[in-house]
Parts: C-alpha cells; sequence; structure tokens
C-alpha cells in the first residue's frame, strides 16, 4: 500500500513537510501552535509501528502525538487527537510518556506517567502496537539495541476505528520554535 499523506496546521510559521526522503513537523514560534502530517493505509484493526524522531531542542515544552486505530475525525482544539483511538503521548522536555485512549472525543490516560524515553535532541525510535486490546509502546536511543520489555502496556477495548496515522507536535508554551525534524517510519 503506497503512503498517502495529508497535513494540517495551526499557527504562525508551522510546517509540515518532507526533507531528504523523510518527515518533518516544524511549529511557529506560539504557544498553541500545532502541525500534524497524516499518513492514511488502508483500514487495519491491529498495526504495529516502527518509527524514528528528533526534537529539535528540550527548553520550550511541546508534545508529540503518534496514534494508531484513528477515526480519521480529528476534534480536539489543536487538531491533535482523533475522535477515537490509542495514542502514545510523548514530551520534549520530559523523560515521561503514556498511553492515552480517545473514544467518542473524550480522553483517559491508560498508563500513568512512566519515565521512558531520554530527554535529548539526539535521533530516538519508537515502537507502538495496538493487538486486540493490548496495547505496548517503547522508545530507544539510535544506536542502542531495542529493548525486549514494553516500557508501556495497557488493556482496553474501547477504539476499534481502522487504521490512520497521525504524527502531530503541539507548543505547550513560549514563543520559539520547535519541531520534529526529518525521521524514517518504517
Amino acid at each position: 500500500d503506497s503512503l498517502l499523506w495529508s497535513t494540517s496546521l495551526s499557527g504562525a510559521s508551522s510546517v509540515v513537510d518532507v526533507q531528504g526522503g523523510e518527515g518533518r513537523v516544524s511549529i511557529g514560534g506560539t504557544a498553541g501552535a500545532a502541525g500534524r502530517g497524516v499518513a492514511t493505509m488502508s483500514d487495519v484493526t491491529d498495526a504495529e509501528l516502527l518509527m524514528s524522531f528528533r526534537f529539535s531542542d528540550t527548553s520550550n515544552a511541546s508534545r508529540m502525538y503518534v496514534w494508531l486505530r484513528g477515526s480519521g475525525d480529528w476534534v480536539s482544539s489543536n487538531g491533535g487527537e482523533p475522535n477515537d483511538g490509542y495514542g502514545l503521548i510523548l514530551a520534549n522536555t520530559s523523560s515521561n510518556s503514556f498511553l492515552e485512549r480517545r473514544s467518542g472525543g473524550s480522553s483517559l490516560n491508560l498508563t500513568g506517567t512512566v519515565a521512558s524515553t531520554e530527554v535529548t535532541t539526539e535521533k530516538q525510535w519508537l515502537r507502538l502496537r495496538v493487538e486486540g486490546d493490548q496495547i505496548s509502546a517503547r522508545v530507544w536511543t539510535d544506536g542502542d539495541t531495542e529493548p525486549s520489555a514494553w516500557a508501556l502496556t495497557a488493556t482496553d477495548p474501547s477504539a476499534t476505528a481502522g487504521g490512520v496515522f497521525p504524527r502531530p507536535l503541539r507548543g505547550l508554551g513560549g514563543a520559539r520554535p520547535r519541531r520534529v525534524p526529518p525521521a524514517a517510519v518504517a
């Protein structure tokens, strides 16, 4: 299946583009600015995503959201969350991340906040899997061996939509631009 991309932006100077054959999300320098690249493909209930990412800085708070089993109906004010789906939420200023469920437009943190990433501008990898009612994720720094254990796991049967993979980035405060530089999806 070839990937088809759509984009959504909010805020001055926000950009979603491709550089060197890899996707980049760059958000403008205003609080609440957001950018989203969505790869749509044939609907699948069970999916596993392996992708790299890299934050451009670790001082101005922003979050990256990666969704599987997303409904494709983007309802949050920043356009970064689907009506239904499972997401891995990562921050550039904290090693904490969590798995979230969206159902009927409401959010639920499935795992609590777990220290599972590094605060770094180095390239990192993430693996997110949704299989049946099991949601699992792990993150590791490029060059390290992928951990065998999942850092975050949850059981939840609520989100049953097909496959949409978004990669939104949203600024939480501050006036400096930030971005997720080019990264590969495997």
